[in-house]
């Protein structure tokens, strides 16, 4: 009797085997549906593209970013074992220079996303496949584990398949969650009940790439991806947006489009958050395949707030471009307002009132590069990039 549960055993592990084992391969020629389409020329375009020194300068991992809707907070996951991170900044053209820990003690963190009060948090756990939502708990203004998300396959009865399981996000009113799966790609859920989500749908995966780490928009009409284009035989993760009209429309392979990185080269770029207004891009880059090896880059972009792409407006406004210690800047329609000098970490460096209709900083001391220049007067801003030879 016992020869034969043992060899019945064994037969469960083979199906197993068999049946997860074709899921894998799903995601590697399908994930979802496989549908052979190119990437549509970038909607969005972000300058710079470097280091956040002070969130990333110890030998720890920085991963998994989400930003709040205005872009002053970030919450990330850090260190073995793993750890939740608040940063703060006071404008969306600075720096990260303030950092603390928000509690929790929960293994394997994999993802971190938060309301938009920023009083509900939502974790992922990796290999457990578990989403948990934590509350937050006063007068320590910590937050404390609430309960687990139950998750269910299309069918509404059994749970998601056995995998990694990571980057948590949902759409602003929750009816919908998004979560990568390692074998199933990019999977969406709808909200059932208050604590249970029902798979929906796969993300459509064009042809050729695998979906990797992913985070919806804030207004839920962007799906943030980490992608390899293996048909043009790429070395590097790139981000990539899918785009939809409207909540509870599937993303389809036909919105795929490449975010355009400035200053990124040689480098895996993994999951992507973007502010509000998507003025702000924070993502995780990574040059070797080591958890310890993760770190948060910040890049700036067009955003709704009127942030000048590399285009004419540099063209106009800034000269000579590129320069070598100095530059000038046209400030037409801002007299009256402020001008401030940014480094691409978004260190200030100065700061200029406009009195007349230009105004020049002189970097002769500081190293070649990207720098920012913030031009605001009323609600009026814009952002222009100059480059130091």
């Amino acid at each position: 009797m016992s020869d034969f549960i043992a060899k019945v055993r064994v037969l469960l592990f083979v199906l197993v085997g068999i049946l997860f084992g074709s899921a894998a391969n799903s995601q590697v020629s399908g994930g979802g549906n496989s549908v052979v389409v190119e990437p549509l020329a970038e909607s969005f375009s972000f300058w710079g593209g470097s280091k956040i020194s002070y969130l990333s300068g110890d030998d720890n991992a920085e991963a998994y970013p989400c930003l709040t809707s205005d872009g002053l907070r970030l919450y990330y996951v850090t260190g073995t074992p793993a750890r939740i991170m608040l940063a703060r900044r006071t404008t969306t053209s600075g720096s990260f220079l303030d950092k603390v820990q928000m509690g929790l003690d929960i293994p394997g963190l994999s993802g971190v996303w938060v309301n938009a009060d920023e009083t509900e948090l939502y974790v992922s756990t990796g290999m457990s496949k578990q989403v948990f939502v934590c509350r937050l708990s006063f007068p320590e203004k910590k937050f404390v584990k609430d309960k687990e998300i139950v998750l269910r396959d299309s069918n509404g009865v059994t749970s998601v398949a056995p995998g990694f399981l990571g980057s948590v996000s949902l759409s602003s009113d929750k009816s919908e969650l998004y979560l990568y799966h390692e074998y199933l790609g990019c999977i969406g859920f709808r909200r059932r009940f208050d604590s249970s989500y029902v798979q929906a749908d796969y993300v459509e995966r064009p042809a050729g790439f695998r979906l990797e780490g992913c985070q919806l928009s804030r207004d839920g009409l962007h799906l943030i991806v980490s992608a390899k284009d293996s048909t043009k035989g790429a070395s590097y993760q790139s981000l990539y947006t899918f785009s939809r009209a409207k909540l509870g429309e599937k993303f389809r392979a036909s919105s795929f489009e490449l975010v355009k990185v400035g200053a990124v080269s040689g480098l895996n770029m993994y999951q992507g958050t973007m502010s509000g207004d998507y003025s702000t891009l924070v993502f995780t880059g990574n040059r070797d395949v080591y958890w310890n090896g993760n770190d948060l880059y910040m890049a700036f972009g067009s955003g709704v707030n009127g942030i000048a792409e590399d285009s004419d407006e540099t063209g106009l406004r800034v000269f000579p471009h590129p320069f070598e210690e100095s530059f000038r800047v046209k400030v037409d329609g801002y007299l009256g307002g402020k001008a401030r000098l940014f480094s691409i970490e978004g260190a200030v460096l100065a700061e200029r009132e406009l009195s007349s209709t230009e105004v020049e900083f002189n970097v002769a001391g500081y190293c070649s590069g990207l720098y920012m220049v913030e031009l605001s007067h009323g609600g009026k801003r814009l952002i222009l990039g100059a480059v130091k030879h």
